[in-house]
């Protein structure tokens, strides 16, 4: 957790001399790889959640493929929607695939 910190608690007292990019490219690995689970398998996505006890649900957004998406991650569920393209691609969670299509929601459950 010590690199959640480095700019928010200016552990290293250089915080005023610009945004520590390293740090917050690996939170975002955590996060999208880690927390929510996120791998490519060729072309589909494959979503397996590990989110902490008192979280709710983690969102956000992210370009896969040359489309743009929404993944939100909840326990016992995964919301993928195409924001923008024109290519369908293959989803899978919780042991269940789907193909995602242009402009459309897939919603997976155990």
């Amino acid at each position: 957790m010590k690199c959640a910190y480095i700019d928010l608690k200016n552990i290293y007292g250089n915080t005023a001399d610009g945004f520590h990019l390293a740090t917050a490219g690996g939170l975002w690995q955590i996060l999208f790889r880690g927390f929510c689970g996120v791998d490519f398998k060729g072309d589909t996505l494959k979503v397996s959640p590990n989110l902490p006890e008192k979280w709710k649900s983690v969102r956000l957004r992210f370009f896969f493929r040359g489309s743009w998406l929404e993944l939100k991650v909840k326990h016992g569920e995964v919301h993928i929607k195409m924001l923008e393209g024109t290519k369908p691609i293959g989803v899978e969670a919780f042991g269940s695939e789907a193909v995602l299509q242009p402009g459309g929601e897939v919603v997976l459950r155990p």
